[in-house]
């Protein structure tokens, strides 16, 4: 089951004293500087319940009044029914607040959106739904703006610039025909011919005249230019396009590579889906509609800027990993040489005072049997402060 879009308030717009009524109550720069929307978008729960995710934010921000506005999409199928039914459109902000050892509040992060049957803060509810309003509010103090109403599905067309014997009806039903009374009745300049000027006498010539000549003169007048303001238009038009014409193939060869790339990226059974976007980027430079081949173009070119950006990056960051690895496995190797070297002398001296130790005693032994005389070590002579002369 596909998705159901919605909107709507998640929190009111803060005090405009800046004290907060709860310490998990976000202030206007906090409204203004958090974003839902960003990794993939935060959990969207209902209740609170972790173990419950029934769908996921997709951007959020700052509303006309300063409320803390989202929008997102419910996924859970059992979710989308209490949606529908006004069970549970109520919006609640899951927030963990940091505070000082003294209690003081430091920071506050916004860890997920629920879906509730009844908020905590007021005016916190879901009010479109699938593109459909489905929450109006209204204010019965006469200081409130007024609540806006519908607006109705066309304007009637406007009569500025109309000539004087054109008749303009406009009717909300498409369908209605107009009455008798409607089709008899008529303009005065549809019908009645315009006084002769004073002393011109009509000739049989000048009988199927209705309309005098300056008036004749003045619409060729008004034509004329409307014609010349039409033709500097569609040369601006012309212009316009050309350089979207050229600014798009400029950007051709880089959005055929990134199109490309993506079709060797793509499964077997999913190239079929890509191939469309391959003739669009082929007949790139000559759209017939740059108006709307622009857009598309500009949003592949600068993903495929980032997307080899972070890719060079993360090579530049998987070659400096490499060599880290590269130096740190240099430092265990000289680390453990330089350990087995110091074990090797410490061996090495312990043998040496070993045997010193046994030729001392040797040599102890055959001086008491007198083999050999034991001579005492010389202790050299004290030094003497006097100076002989």
């Amino acid at each position: 089951m596909p998705g159901l879009w919605f909107k709507g308030i998640a929190h009111p717009a803060a005090r405009e004293d800046g004290k907060r009524d709860h310490s998990a109550d976000m202030s206007s720069g906090e409204i203004t500087a958090t974003n839902l929307g960003r990794r993939g978008g935060t959990d969207l729960l209902y209740e609170h319940n972790h173990a419950d995710r029934v769908g996921h934010v997709t951007s959020s921000w700052r509303g006309v009044g300063g409320e803390f506005r989202v929008s997102g999409v419910v996924h859970d199928k059992k979710m989308i029914e209490r949606m529908k039914s006004g069970h549970s459109r109520g919006l609640s902000l899951g927030s963990s607040v940091t505070t000082d050892m003294d209690g003081t509040r430091v920071m506050a992060t916004q860890d997920e959106l629920s879906l509730c049957v009844e908020p905590r803060r007021g005016g916190c509810y879901v009010d479109e739904i699938g593109g459909k309003r489905v929450l109006r509010s209204h204010r019965a103090s006469a200081g409130a703006p007024p609540t806006p109403l519908p607006q109705p599905p066309c304007r009637p067309p406007s009569l500025a610039g109309a000539p004087r014997f054109a008749s303009h009806r406009y009717r909300d039903n498409p369908n209605s025909k107009p009455s008798s009374k409607s089709r008899a009745r008529t303009t005065m300049s549809e019908t009645a011919t315009p006084a002769a000027e004073p002393g011109v006498v009509p000739s049989s010539l000048d009988a199927g005249k209705t309309y005098s000549e300056d008036y004749v003169a003045d619409l060729k007048a008004k034509l004329d230019d409307m014609t010349k303001r039409e033709a500097s238009a569609n040369a601006g038009l012309a212009a316009h396009k050309e350089r979207q014409r050229m600014a798009l193939k400029g950007m051709q060869a880089e959005v055929q590579s990134f199109v490309n790339e993506a079709y060797e990226l793509a499964p077997e059974d999913q190239k079929h889906e890509i191939v469309p976007m391959q003739s669009f980027a082929q007949s790139l430079g000559e759209a017939e509609n740059p108006d709307s081949a622009l857009p598309l173009a500009r949003v592949i070119c600068l993903s495929s800027s980032k997307f080899k950006r972070d890719r060079s990056e993360f090579s530049k960051s998987s070659e400096a990993a490499e060599q880290l690895a590269a130096a740190n496995k240099q430092i265990d190797e000289l680390t453990a040489d330089r350990d087995g070297k110091s074990s090797r002398i410490a061996e090495l001296e312990a043998l040496a005072d070993e045997r010193q130790t046994a030729a001392e005693k040797l040599q102890a032994e055959l001086a008491k049997i007198g083999v050999v005389r034991c001579v005492p070590p010389r202790v050299p002579p004290p030094s003497s402060s006097v100076v002989p002369t």
